[in-house]
């Protein structure tokens, strides 16, 4: 990541891709960062793609409720779980009920302890593991809309 006024400096010999704004306490605006894909000078030189799964994830304890995706339905019953961390593309929690690697579910989140900023958003298991009385879920958002996007963002922003 590049500060503004590094881009600034060195925009012409650079590739960059997603700007990431970031609400800095004391700051009248966001600050602007971007993500550096390439230098093309003296060489051209690569940066290696990241993946959201191997992203920062912060620790965090929040309270989540969950439903099974059965064959693109919603099933009734609705499950508890806590979310232990979170990053902008997903969240690990733990669970008394089993999920099986790669199955879809619909989660509904708290993102703020002051006020009810409840988001809905689904997402995949991408890896499970039992221990002793419960689950170990890491998940992988896969359908959020901009707003649901932009909360999960901001909280993870301000977590930083």
């Amino acid at each position: 990541m590049l500060s503004e006024q590094t881009w600034s400096f060195v925009s012409g010999s650079i590739e960059t891709g997603l700007i990431n704004e970031v609400n800095a306490k004391g700051m009248q605006g966001p600050l602007r960062f971007f993500e550096l894909k390439a230098i093309n000078d003296p060489e051209r030189l690569e940066l290696p793609v990241r993946e959201n799964r191997k992203a920062l994830r912060i620790p965090v304890r929040i309270p989540v409720t969950f439903q099974m995706l059965e064959n693109k339905h919603i099933a009734p019953e609705i499950f508890q779980g806590e979310v232990v961390d979170i990053s902008y593309g997903g969240m690990l929690i733990n669970t008394l009920k089993e999920i099986k690697q790669f199955s879809d579910i619909k989660m509904r989140v708290n993102l703020s302890p002051f006020k009810s900023d409840m988001v809905d958003l689904y997402a995949k298991a991408m890896y499970v593991q039992s221990k002793k009385n419960e689950y170990e879920v890491g998940l992988e958002f896969t359908i959020i809309d901009d707003a649901t996007s932009a909360s999960i963002k901001n909280f993870v922003d301000n977590l930083i």
